[in-house]
């Protein structure tokens, strides 16, 4: 094999491994995605429950002008009978890996729509995660 040859051979050996080794991050990088049920500080919340449960309300993002209907995150934070939820941070978090943390006065703005994703007044459209499937409590 001649030199050309050889540096084609061992280029395209490198680029097969880098697009395996890419897949196989994504892939560890997704979560868990079950169906019908949220997580909330460790507690599984069946969403066919909580959108029985609770009366879905209308909110209309002030920066994109965009309206959403869903459940009012804190209704699913009081319901996962977090302690002092005003003295915390939540962190949500999509099937895909992608979380945004937000404030407790985020939370009192914010939806979770029947489509698993989370809407906000009054914040930017990089904080609407959407499938989500866990919320953490931080702090």
């Amino acid at each position: 094999m001649r030199g050309k040859e050889k540096r084609i051979l061992i280029a395209s050996i490198l680029l097969i491994i880098l697009g395996l080794l890419s897949n196989l991050y994504i892939n560890l990088a997704k979560e868990e995605k079950r169906e019908g049920i949220i997580e909330i500080d460790g507690k599984e919340i069946y969403l066919k429950d909580i959108f029985n449960r609770y009366e879905l309300v209308e909110i209309r993002n002030n920066i994109t002008g965009k309206v959403y209907v869903g459940i009012p995150l804190e209704h699913l934070i009081m319901g996962a009978g977090i302690k002092d939820p005003e003295n915390h941070e939540y962190t949500i978090v999509g099937s895909d890996g992608y979380k945004k943390t937000v404030t407790w006065d985020n939370i009192l703005q914010g939806v979770l729509t029947k489509e698993r994703r989370v809407a906000f007044k009054a914040l930017p459209k990089a904080f609407m995660v959407k499938d989500v499937v866990r919320i953490e409590v931080v702090g």
